[in-house]
């Protein structure tokens, strides 16, 4: 159960769509909207998950709920609380809880995705974001007695217009919820109480085989090759690009808690010292313009580029490119901010240096020294100074390069991270075999 459902920006949802049917799941997606992205994912397109968008028009959904169709189907016995949940939407529709129509609307989806999770033979809903698709889930699963689940990611648990106490009833009447950082799972066990068991740690993973490290034609994709390479000839492909120097790549939507910028700015003071560089923003979004014309302000133009939106196949060709990433996020005025960043797993996997700042899981992505450098969020000085080390020195940038290839093979590899998942869907005892 998805908000929205593609969009860009979530590449790990698509991903872990595709494995666990690879693991042997079947799966229907649902989704409240459809996509409004003009760029997708090439990925999607081996999907075989069948997508619904449950319909918009509110009371073409009032009648169908209603007229009592959704109940159609079920059997002598019936749970209870599928009664008291219908009785509770026409009470709704009739006005006594009227001021809440947003709730009443996703109350009429909740029916709509009960009835469809019904004659469908869906086991178990699971929802991203803990906002209204967890909502309409856990309305569903009363509806049904089906189980719900979510998983919570950032800007639906620490947002200032998340609702806590709604939030805490999701969390208790969750069958599990998933989250995927250390920083979010603590968080979210103090608001669970005596349910903060159910509240699991998997980190998202990256797809091991399609992120790599830049490959020798003709060589294959393991780790062990990519070492085996000859160390000049990497050097000189990554040793500084000549005057211009090395490309600083920088990948997320242009919105506050990215933090762009600071790299703005980091950049700004690496020109002022004459450090050779170039730098590509991959992403689109609301603060494109303004960043654009600080680009200008600063003088950076010819420097420093936004590229737009971009496929993953795309951005495959700008790691390739890249002497680092930098992801300078930060906290938003209203609370909103990254949890774990995808394009760092991916970046780590294509075995680049990774430079990001200290807000929510990145330091549980980029080991300080080891495979990149944490620097303090709202730093431009830190971002500039940890930049311009690893634009000098080749081999350290190699070095963290393949230390962070390793820990993406240990610690966010997809198949593994999603099997976990997959095994908290299967009722206790159960199993389905994978390749």
């Amino acid at each position: 159960m998805l908000k929205r459902f593609p969009r860009l920006s979530e590449t790990f949802i698509v991903h872990e769509l595709l494995e666990l049917e690879r693991q042997g799941l079947e799966i229907d997606v649902f989704a409240l909207s459809d996509p409004a992205d003009p760029v997708q994912h090439e990925a999607l397109q081996r999907l075989r998950a069948r997508v619904t968008y449950l319909p918009r028009d509110d009371w073409t959904q009032a009648a169908y709920i209603c007229s009592g169709s959704y109940a159609r189907g079920r059997g002598a016995g019936a749970p209870t609380a599928e009664e008291r949940a219908r009785t509770w939407t026409r009470q709704t529709l009739v006005g006594r809880h009227a001021a809440d129509w947003e709730q009443a609307t996703l109350m009429l989806k909740a029916g709509a995705l009960a009835a469809l999770a019904r004659a469908r033979g869906v086991d178990h809903l699971h929802a991203h974001f803990a906002s209204d698709a967890a909502t309409v889930a856990r309305l569903a699963s009363r509806m049904t007695g089906l189980p719900y689940s979510f998983t919570a990611h950032a800007k639906d648990i620490y947002h200032d217009t998340v609702d806590a106490v709604l939030l805490q009833q999701k969390l208790r009447d969750a069958a599990f919820v998933v989250t995927v950082c250390e920083h979010n799972r603590r968080h979210l066990a103090r608001l669970a109480g005596r349910a903060a068991k159910r509240v699991k740690l998997i980190y998202n993973g990256v797809d091991l085989r399609l992120f790599r490290p830049e490959l020798e034609p003709g060589q294959s994709c393991s780790l062990d090759t990519q070492r085996s390479l000859d160390r000049q000839a990497w050097l000189d492909r990554h040793g500084g690009g000549g005057k211009n120097g090395g490309l600083i790549l920088g990948v997320g939507r242009l919105v506050e808690k990215k933090g762009f910028h600071f790299l703005l700015e980091a950049c700004r003071m690496l020109h002022e010292r004459g450090v050779g560089f170039r730098c590509a923003i991959v992403g689109q979004g609301e603060l494109r313009e303004e960043l654009s014309r600080r680009i200008d302000d600063v003088g950076l133009r010819g420097r420093v580029r936004l590229v737009g939106a971009c496929s993953q196949d795309e951005l495959r060709g700008y790691y390739r490119q890249a002497a680092l990433l930098v992801m300078p996020c930060v906290i938003a005025e209203d609370g909103n901010r990254d949890a774990l960043p995808t394009v760092m797993l991916e970046a780590m996997a294509s075995g680049l240096p990774v430079v990001a700042t200290r807000v929510t899981g990145n330091p549980e992505i980029v080991e300080h020294g080891h495979t990149g450098f944490i620097v303090g969020p709202e730093r431009a000085d830190e971002l500039a100074a940890a930049t311009a080390s690893l634009l000098a020195e080749p081999g350290l940038r190699m070095q963290l390069g393949n230390a962070g290839r390793r820990r993406a093979e240990t610690r966010f590899d997809l198949r593994e991270n999603v099997g976990r998942l997959r095994r908290l869907f299967l009722p206790q005892g159960s199993s389905l075999g994978v390749a």
